[in-house]
Formats: C-alpha cells, sequence, structure tokens
C-alpha cells in the first residue's frame, strides 16, 4: 500500500453545487509541501477525513460519508506552495456548518495536525460553550484531538 493517498483509495463524492469560494493566501515550506500532498487515509473509525492531494488540490472527504468539504487550491513557488483559494462545501444536508471564517480556520488547523503534524490551536466558535467546544472538536478530527504532536 503506497503511502500516497490517492482517489481510488477511498469512497468519494464531488463537491455540491452549493459551495463557497475563498480568496486566501498561506504559504508552506517546500518540506510542508511535500508532506501534505501525501493526505491522509482513515485508518480506524475515529478518523474523521480522508485527504488527497490532485492537480494542485487538496480534497477533503469526510471519512465516514465522502462528502467533500474542503478543496484547497495550490500554486506551486519557488519556497514550496501557497493556497490560493478554498471551495467550502454549502450544502446544508451534506454539511452544516456556514460559518467562512470558521472553516479556514479548521481547514488551516486540519492541514497543521492531521497532515503536518504540528501543534495546533483547534478553532473556537464563540457561540459555544466549553462541552459544545468539545463535541465539535470530536466532531471535527476525532482521535487527532487526542493524540501528541511529533
Amino acid at each position: 500500500m503506497s503511502n500516497i493517498a490517492k482517489k481510488s483509495d477511498w469512497k468519494t463524492k464531488s463537491m455540491p453545487k452549493a459551495h463557497r469560494v475563498i480568496a486566501i493566501d498561506i504559504g508552506f515550506s517546500p518540506d510542508e509541501y511535500e508532506m501534505l500532498q501525501k493526505g491522509i487515509i482513515p485508518q480506524q473509525m475515529e478518523d474523521k477525513w480522508f485527504i488527497y492531494f490532485e492537480d494542485n488540490k487538496l480534497y477533503c472527504h469526510r471519512s465516514w460519508t465522502g462528502f467533500c468539504i474542503y478543496i484547497a487550491e495550490f500554486s506551486d513557488n519557488k519556497i514550496g506552495g501557497s493556497v490560493e483559494n478554498i471551495t467550502i462545501n454549502r450544502d446544508q444536508e451534506q454539511y452544516s456548518e456556514n460559518d467562512n471564517s470558521f472553516d479556514c480556520k479548521l481547514l488551516l488547523y486540519i492541514i497543521d495536525r492531521l497532515l503536518l503534524k504540528k501543534k495546533a490551536e483547534y478553532p473556537i466558535k464563540e457561540d459555544l460553550d466549553s462541552d459544545e467546544q468539545a463535541i465539535s472538536q470530536w466532531s471535527n478530527v476525532g482521535r487527532a484531538m487526542l493524540e501528541e504532536e511529533e
């Protein structure tokens, strides 16, 4: 089995027509850019994401449903890679979040924590109490919230 995730490694569904594109500019070093291109194949039920890189795009699918939640579009540059746009699922039957700012922060957390194995702070939603925050975090990243950084 390859250590690089490919679309064919998991069940996936395309980004729905109901989506939002957000312009963003976040850069990654050459080593980070190489790491995130490996993606993630879920190993157990508590792994919430299947992520793969194809045609300069990072596709983030929920592992249980295969719904595409995020697509981060990259440009290569001499110092690594940069995210130029993030496409976010806005089909309420597939994904209930509707806060663009939170989604951008969550995607960056997923990249930092799951793909780059860096210490990262889970984004806080001001309208949730601490119990709801914990449930939100478990729902979004599962066992990754319990793992130590490498």
